[in-house]
């Protein structure tokens, strides 16, 4: 009796470990996967608001709104990898205005910009009102 009821706890033990596998495996191809990028494709990069050097690490800036602005570092990764991205033929960067940012972070994007700009592919800028540092 003892010993049947130690093979149905491992006998459930193994059906549950099995089924958190499967439900990983779901979750990584459900979320896993980077967006589908067609060819002959144009990237459109809104620039603006309370542009951060880093995205929040903290779960409360994270669910407060911290991460749907643009980071510094994200813009700038994003544009290097337009640059070889045989898929992306040019880009259109929106600026949307800027709260607080430094100068330097304006330098680095414009750099940025200037970078991408060396590979060829066209690069449009639509600005539909701005100051000194749009």
């Amino acid at each position: 009796m003892r010993r049947r009821g130690v093979f149905v706890l491992l006998a459930v033990l193994g059906v549950l470990f099995l089924v958190a596998i499967a439900g990983i495996f779901a979750l990584y191809l459900a979320v896993g996967r980077g967006p589908v990028v067609p060819s002959q494709a144009t990237l459109m990069l809104k620039v603006g608001g309370e542009l951060s050097e880093i995205a929040p690490t903290d779960i409360v800036s994270y669910v407060g709104g911290g991460a749907r602005f643009p980071t510094v570092r994200g813009i700038i990764e994003t544009l290097r990898k337009a640059k070889v991205d045989g898929r992306i033929k040019s880009v259109i960067l929106k600026p949307t205005g800027f709260t607080t940012p430094h100068w330097a972070k304006i330098q680095e994007l414009r750099d940025a910009v200037l970078d991408f700009k060396k590979s060829g592919k066209p690069l449009y800028a639509y600005l539909e009102y701005g100051g000194d540092r749009d």
